[in-house]
């Protein structure tokens, strides 16, 4: 799984300094779970599925708004030599240390880091935002 985030997370960021409001990712269960997540979030204004030389792919629109403050970029915090897990209260503590925007994975699927909060669980931290 954590191939296909850094994958994705390099996708996103690049279009991200381009300034660019699209983005192709491949079509890969890991992607929609991320997509969803950005999407509930507001980042994204929507992504459709489609298909590029046969092989699917989604392509998103990012969604810039004055109202909120707009992705400058995305890291990865767990990789495959270290898995990085926040137990409910760990991630209650970092989140309201910071203003960053986190995705996790957590045993109700991937969710943003005050999703997992009003449910009170942890899981595994994907990514944050920079």
């Amino acid at each position: 799984m954590s191939h296909n985030v850094n994958q994705i997370i390099s996708s996103l960021n690049n279009a991200l300094k381009k300034k660019s409001s699209i983005c192709v990712l491949p079509n890969t269960n890991t992607s929609i779970s991320i997509l969803k997540v950005l999407y509930n979030s507001g980042y994204v204004a929507f992504y459709t599925a489609t298909y590029n030389k046969g092989k699917p792919i989604l392509v998103l629109f990012f969604k810039f708004s004055l109202s909120m403050t707009p992705l400058s970029g995305l890291k990865s915090v767990s990789n495959q030599g270290k898995r990085v897990y926040w137990t409910y209260s760990q991630l209650k503590n970092n989140i309201s240390l910071s203003s960053l925007f986190y995705i996790i994975s957590t045993s109700n699927g991937v969710l943003s880091g005050t999703q997992a909060l009003k449910l009170k669980i942890g899981g595994e931290v994907l990514l944050q935002s920079c």
